[in-house]
């Protein structure tokens, strides 16, 4: 009987104990969530100062809201997108054409940015590669109007 008594005392702790780590693990989850919408949140932020900033034509200060939204997230599209815009101001086209190249990395079907990274060629001076963006961007079959607009001004030059 008293070996019964210690195996049924066993089992009690085992099952408080497993009580315990379930919500010691609950709670760590909730706490890896809350840290995920934090950085979510400040991210958002600081594109936000950004837009501000690039708005005031502050474009400095709003280039390095942007960086701070990158360095929590370096794929996030708003902010590479703008902090290119930024840059094409500021006449960084180089800088403005490796983040417009990021974004086609993750997603070679943005047509804005084929469009937009191709004028920063031709702004660039770099008319052979505002070319082929002109015909990546052409052959998706969208707005060749556009595409005709800066393939035109490429044969007048």
């Amino acid at each position: 009987m008293h070996q019964q008594e210690e195996e049924a005392y066993i089992k009690s702790k085992n099952i408080k104990l497993v009580g315990i780590i379930s919500q010691l693990l609950l709670l760590a989850l909730l706490f890896f969530i809350a840290a995920c919408n934090q950085q979510e949140d400040k991210k958002g932020r600081f594109l936000l100062k950004g837009n501000e900033k690039l708005k005031e034509n502050d474009l400095r200060k709003a280039i390095d809201f942007y960086t701070e939204a990158l360095a929590i997230d370096p794929n996030y599209r708003d902010a590479l997108y703008n902090r290119a815009l930024a840059l094409e101001r500021l006449r960084r086209f180089d800088e403005a054409i490796y983040d417009y190249g990021l974004i086609l990395a993750a997603n070679d079907q943005d047509y804005e940015v084929w469009f937009l990274r191709g004028l920063a060629h031709l702004d660039n001076g770099e008319n052979y590669k505002a070319l082929e963006d002109a015909r990546a961007y052409y052959g998706r079959k969208v707005r060749p109007g556009k595409v005709i607009f800066y393939v035109g001004w490429r044969k007048k030059l």
